[in-house]
């Protein structure tokens, strides 16, 4: 799929109706572009778990670019390792709860930076709050 994106425009409203039975569910402009940006190193199944697991939560309406999980949310220039990725996907899980405020992960002492070592330190705290 990677090298055929466009596909992924298709193929959204298509896996949508089967995994709905029905076309209670569509995707906004916006969620489809943050789609079409993903590298699906896992092709149409990949896709397809991605659009099942929002389905589940969102039974009709419109798709919204918050209700993609993490994965689908960020860019990566290369292909994570299974570790990198759910570090990746608990530090956006992490500022999306947070509602992306920097300052809620920063102290004074530390204003306007955000080292890796304080997200790494934040997830915990966020976990007990989901």
């Amino acid at each position: 799929m990677r090298h055929h994106i466009e596909d992924v425009q298709e193929l959204i409203p298509f896996l949508l109706v089967k995994l709905t039975s029905q076309a209670a569910l569509t995707c906004s402009t916006a969620a489809v572009r943050l789609l079409m940006r993903h590298t699906w190193p896992g092709n149409i199944a990949q896709l397809r778990h991605v659009l099942r697991t929002v389905a589940q939560r969102r039974r009709s309406g419109v798709i919204r670019p918050g209700d993609l999980p993490p994965e689908c949310q960020t860019l990566s220039r290369r292909v994570l390792s299974p570790l990198e990725s759910l570090e990746r996907d608990a530090i956006v899980r992490s500022l999306l709860l947070l509602a992306g405020c920097p300052c809620a992960v920063v102290g004074p002492a530390n204003p306007g930076l955000i080292t890796r070592g304080d997200l790494q330190d934040l997830i915990p705290v966020v976990a007990d709050r989901e």
